[in-house]
């Protein structure tokens, strides 16, 4: 078994296209993403359904928003954690 770039939580870290993109705009590396995944918490009056997390991280001295879902790698039929969407917001 080939040795996995980005983990986090034990898992493969995944990204959808739409968060692709918003990492490109907002110019993240994957490894930043796990930088902020890792130093993040659990957003507050989160309305997500079940495998679903958003966490809330300050980052470079911006806030931001990353939401995440427990998913299934498809090309290797493993469980990953897939990056579905990233935003900057004012947290209050």
């Amino acid at each position: 078994m080939e040795k996995e770039l980005w983990v986090w939580k034990g898992r493969p870290l995944c990204f959808t296209k739409h968060a692709i993109r918003e990492m490109y705009v907002l110019s993240f590396t994957p490894d930043d993403m796990i930088k902020m995944l890792n130093f993040g918490i659990n957003c507050p009056k989160s309305r997500r359904q079940k495998g679903i997390i958003e966490i809330c991280t300050d980052y470079q001295g911006n806030n931001y928003k990353i939401v995440v879902a427990d998913d299934i790698s498809h090309w290797r039929n493993d469980p990953c954690w897939t990056v579905i969407h990233i935003k900057r917001f004012n947290w209050s």
